[in-house]
């Protein structure tokens, strides 16, 4: 009973505000999840705007209790289905974008600011920037400063940018590698880029960073850096730190409240002179989103009992680094102390959704299970393989949106 306790009354198990249990069943806004399915069929992805606003408001009350300047960029590709981005902005978030596609779609949604932080940047990204502005572009190679200043120059633009550091001790591509030679090298390009100006030392640690010693870390170092560039005659308003957050709730308020205040005591005197700038997406929109799909069948191998599902890898992709977490949706009463393995649907041994999960009793074909934090990485990572791609709905406390409808299902195309 101990264990069914802990799921009835831990929020955190649900880990959604818009969520509930009664009577052993979920309930997603108070409505049972027979009566979502009544118009939809499985897969589906179901989207909780509550959620998305408090998430943002989390983030947004508590780096102002910290720092005086301060400014949030959300990180596009994590979820850019336009709808949620619109929510985004309206509660005041700034866009990190990558693409020409996400630099359109954050100025139709107005995005107050946006940063461009692609790996590299291309000619249709400058003649894009020179259409329609952009506030900042990161720069990640040292050979891009010359030709970014030589295109500004030509057309008349000045243009802000930041230097994106490379990780020290992570093996990421994207970033320049801090060693004196490379800093004299910038120095030198920078004091001749007149078209350039220099506003911001960026940095990006990775993802799903739940402890704050990793990033203690490498903020001290870029703030070895940035002192570096200050010597030099280089007065840089901004520190960008980029993302790296887990989902709201398994990163708690107390978690992100405890980081922004070591920030600040590591800042000590610059604190209120700074402005410290994050890229988060998946604590935005990780949790907001879910993915309803069936149980068509239940099988053993050897000893293990293994369920197979109408959800894959093409939906649920192992590339969002998304840990995803399953919820019985009917079966919430009972104690989850057997062992069971998700089987997805694509024809190939390696769409596992996972081996040994926590479930109860009688899991069984035609039960719904409901993936809790498929609201990151899995439509941006996510193929179609030879399935229709799933519905899209919208939920708030005033009804149901449609955002996209199932794909065709007699319709194969690249």
């Amino acid at each position: 009973m101990r264990d069914v306790k802990s799921r009835l009354y831990r929020s955190r198990y649900l880990n959604n505000e818009s969520l509930a249990i009664k009577n052993g069943k979920l309930l997603i806004y108070d409505r049972t999840i027979p009566e979502l399915l009544k118009n939809y069929t499985t897969p589906l992805y179901v989207f909780l705007e509550d959620q998305v606003r408090k998430n943002c408001r989390v983030f947004i009350r508590l780096l102002s209790k910290y720092f005086k300047y301060y400014n949030i960029y959300y990180s596009f590709k994590t979820n850019y289905l336009q709808k949620i981005c619109d929510i985004i902005s309206q509660e005041g978030l700034g866009a990190e974008v990558v693409s020409i596609s996400e630099m359109e779609l954050a100025r139709t949604c107005k995005s107050k600011k946006t940063i461009f932080s692609g790996i590299y940047i291309s000619d249709s990204i400058l003649n894009y920037v020179k259409e329609y502005g952009i506030e900042t572009l990161v720069i990640s190679q040292i050979k891009e400063l010359s030709r970014v200043n030589t295109f500004m120059a030509e057309n008349g633009l000045k243009q802000e940018i930041a230097i994106r550091l490379k990780s020290f001790d992570y093996s990421h591509f994207s970033g320049i590698e801090y060693t004196p030679e490379t800093f004299k090298k910038m120095l030198k390009l920078l004091s001749v880029c007149e078209n350039l100006k220099l506003t911001m030392l960026h940095y990006h640690i990775g993802t799903q960073i739940l402890k704050n010693e990793p990033r203690i870390k490498h903020i001290k170092y870029i703030l070895d850096v940035y002192e570096k560039f200050e010597n030099a005659g280089f007065k840089i308003p901004k520190l960008n730190l980029g993302g790296g957050f887990p989902e709201a709730g398994v990163f708690s308020e107390d978690d992100l409240s405890s980081f922004l205040n070591s920030l600040k005591d590591i800042l000590q005197e610059n604190w209120d002179k700074i402005e410290i700038n994050f890229e988060p997406g998946r604590y935005i929109v990780g949790n907001t989103g879910l993915l309803l799909m069936k149980v068509h069948n239940t099988f053993q191998i050897g000893k293990e009992n293994w369920i197979l599902v109408d959800a894959g890898d093409h939906i649920l992709p192992k590339a969002s680094k998304s840990n995803f977490r399953f919820i019985f949706t009917d079966k919430l009463d009972k104690p989850h102390k057997n062992k069971i393995s998700i089987k997805g649907c694509l024809p190939t041994d390696i769409d596992i959704l996972a081996k040994n999960y926590p479930s109860p009793a009688g899991v069984s074909s035609g039960d719904i299970i409901a993936v809790a934090n498929a609201g990151a990485y899995t439509l941006t990572w996510s193929f179609r393989f030879s399935f229709p791609l799933p519905a899209v709905i919208l939920i708030n406390k005033n009804g149901i949106e449609e955002l996209k409808p199932q794909g065709n299902k007699n319709e194969l195309y690249y």
